[in-house]
């Protein structure tokens, strides 16, 4: 498939192993993989709305199973070079992501981000135009229940970065499903049409980001980690579907 700067399309890129298993054992950053599955229902939405779709990435665990003429699975493609990453990442409409090292190419061209899956949640970046983000929930096995916002932050675990912390802590990450991707992607398309203007939330969907950001803030401001310390505003929308669904975390 010929993509040209006139055409409408998204880059997906979804973290897993392969790519660091070239450089030696990573596999202390699994918790940050995600399912590429979990996107299809999304990606048929885009196609319906006529994007293209591009799935990035050097190589890739699995194929994409999404069969359509508009659907280019690059890492099996035959053709990945450094030259498309950049231009593709550079002139997409927009990203889906699961946040990698390649998106700082699409952040340098001001690209609005739909960002799923983010894991821990203490190290959410800033983005130049919006970004809209859902994180992977916190699950402990001795609490026998999801986290709270404000306890992700009091026990260290929203600045874990390694797999075996949140083991040896009995902290199982939940990644975002499919329905949760699809609301988010369907926030930043609104936005996008909108010609850059957020929707009119209801009270309750103010409130809940909010409530969001007072706790993050906070708990970064008192990171013991300084990387992670922040008192600057990080243009971020967290998906307000995902909040109203989880509204019983944010505390």
């Amino acid at each position: 498939m010929r993509i040209t700067r006139d055409d409408k399309y998204v880059c997906l890129v979804c973290r897993d192993e392969s790519y660091l298993k070239n450089f030696g054992n990573f596999d202390y950053h699994s918790y940050r993989n995600a399912n590429i599955d979990t996107f299809i229902p999304t990606c048929d939405y885009l196609l319906s709305k006529g994007f293209k779709i591009i799935r990035m990435g050097n190589v890739a665990n699995k194929k994409f199973k999404l069969d359509h003429k508009w659907v280019v699975d690059y890492p099996f493609s035959g053709h990945v070079s450094e030259i498309l990453d950049i231009y593709y990442l550079y002139n997409c409409n927009f990203v889906l992501t699961t946040a990698c090292g390649i998106d700082e190419i699409a952040a340098v061209s001001r690209k609005p981000f739909v960002q799923s899956s983010i894991a821990p949640v203490g190290s959410i970046n800033y983005r130049a135009n919006k970004n809209f983000l859902i994180f992977k929930k916190y699950f402990s096995k001795i609490k026998n229940r999801e986290l709270f916002l404000s306890e992700v932050f009091q026990n260290n675990s929203a600045f874990y970065q390694r797999s075996n912390l949140f083991e040896e802590n009995g902290i199982e990450l939940i990644e975002n499903n499919s329905e949760d991707i699809f609301d988010l992607t369907s926030e930043c398309l609104n936005y996008i049409e909108n010609q850059g203007n957020l929707n009119v939330k209801t009270n309750l969907e103010t409130q809940l980001q909010n409530k969001f950001w007072e706790i993050y803030y906070n708990g970064r401001r008192n990171a013991s980690n300084n990387f992670f310390k922040t008192n600057y505003d990080l243009n971020c929308n967290i998906g307000s579907k995902f909040l109203s669904k989880n509204k019983h975390l944010i505390k």
